[in-house]
């Protein structure tokens, strides 16, 4: 289950570009405002993963923050902007595929 968070100044094109990368490997994530998202709405949706677009963890309630602890422990919140950087890194970690044997270089 993945979770896309807007802020109110995220640019819309940069989610259509991280919902077009999950796309590739046929995931949808959910897209929420920060705005309307709180404690209950995480629990509810019970994420694997929360890309947040436009926003920092900063921007949240104290509450949303700690429903989130255990994703940002685990490194399973990741900025957007991230995700167009290495869109390949995030679909190999979302499957759990280990990407270190086909680095360039590598036998």
């Amino acid at each position: 289950r993945l979770l896309l968070l807007h802020g109110a100044d995220a640019d819309a094109a940069d989610i259509d570009r991280v919902t077009k990368i999950l796309a590739v490997g046929h995931m949808v994530p959910v897209v929420m405002p920060i705005a309307d998202v709180d404690a209950a709405a995480i629990a509810a949706a019970r994420p694997d993963h929360v890309i947040l677009a436009g926003c920092g963890l900063d921007q949240m309630a104290a509450a949303v923050r700690t429903a989130l602890d255990p994703l940002v422990a685990t490194a399973k919140l990741t900025d957007a902007a991230a995700v167009t950087k290495a869109p390949l890194a995030l679909l190999a970690g979302l499957v759990g595929v280990d990407l270190a044997p086909f680095r360039k270089g590598d036998a």
